[in-house]
């Protein structure tokens, strides 16, 4: 679902008609990273059927799109947010002082799969208490066979959407409290804090720190998911583009050939991608990510770029 600034729209306009040398033409999206997909293309059609700029669209996740868009109205603020879950009354009372009507509008619904390894079976009925019981933070299972003997004795290992995402919340909401509510600690919990519904659902939303349960950040999946991409197809392009520019000075001048030293860059891109998944924000992926700028740098090193750097070679 997104939630639309209705506001916007007239006050652009007398924007552009008081500064259109500094006025933005282009709608501003950002939001939600499972309906970013969904609105790059319906944006990249706008731009293609009507006369109007293509918008532009930005993921981050569905509270920090909210919160941009609930900032305020103006050139530096966001026209729509796309989100994947619902906002709270609270804060649609919050943002509607800020910004004026906010108007919502429904495109889908979001839904979770769980998936797990095609080797790994005794999954297919996974109910939400089993999974609650395997990643609350006041589980200490080690194995999904101690949350259920008819489970299988695998060790738990599960990638749950972060907190800056909508589907966390739709995790949170469909599954873990779901769950917290079949076992019992829902009532336990409501009762000891004198009927606070909302403390007792923070009690069952907190999930285990000690590894078995990993949240999984989108935009940090996409940005290194889109720098393979670079990696990949500038590696081809760059050094064939340079290795021209240097023959047209000499005819003999050659770039270093596609070698092992390329590979291990690669790989050191996969391995930035793996342990921002399973790793997410430790000190590993720091450590990996600094190998593979430093791979990087020696494989733009025998490219010999800066021989050609006075040369317009596109």
């Amino acid at each position: 679902m997104s939630f639309v600034k209705a506001t916007v729209a007239a006050i652009a306009v007398a924007a552009v008609s008081a500064t259109s040398a500094v006025a933005r033409d282009q709608v501003h999206i950002a939001g939600s990273s499972t309906v970013l997909p969904y609105a790059s293309i319906v944006a990249e059609a706008f731009g293609e059927n009507f006369d109007f700029p293509t918008p532009i669209v930005e993921g981050g996740g569905s509270g920090a799109g909210r919160k941009r868009m609930c900032e305020g109205v103006g050139l530096n603020t966001i026209d729509i947010a796309n989100s994947s879950s619902l906002m709270k009354e609270e804060q649609w009372t919050t943002c509607e002082a800020t910004v004026g009507k906010v108007t919502e509008v429904r495109i889908g619904y979001d839904g979770i799969t769980f998936s797990t390894r095609l080797e790994n079976t005794g999954f297919e009925d996974l109910t939400p208490e089993q999974i609650y019981l395997a990643l609350s933070d006041k589980s200490e299972a080690a194995t999904w066979a101690d949350v259920d003997a008819s489970l299988p004795a695998l060790a738990i290992k599960a990638f749950i959407p972060g907190t800056k995402h909508g589907t966390r919340e739709v995790f949170e909401t469909k599954v873990m409290l779901a769950g917290c509510k079949a076992v019992g600690t829902y009532d336990e919990v409501f009762a000891a804090n004198g009927g606070d519904k909302k403390a007792a659902e923070k009690e069952c939303f907190k999930v285990r720190t000690d590894g078995a349960s990993v949240d999984i950040d989108g935009a940090a999946l996409a940005v290194d998911t889109v720098l393979l991409m670079v990696v990949l197809v500038g590696g081809r392009i760059v050094p064939a583009f340079t290795g021209n520019a240097l023959r047209s000075r000499d005819p003999k001048a050659r770039v270093a050939a596609f070698g092992w030293i390329d590979r291990l860059a690669i790989i050191a891109v996969l391995a930035v991608l793996v342990v921002d998944l399973a790793r997410p924000g430790e000190r590993l992926a720091g450590f990996v990510a600094l190998a593979a700028c430093a791979l990087h740098a020696w494989r733009l090193l025998r490219w010999r770029g800066w021989q050609v750097r006075d040369m317009p070679i596109a």
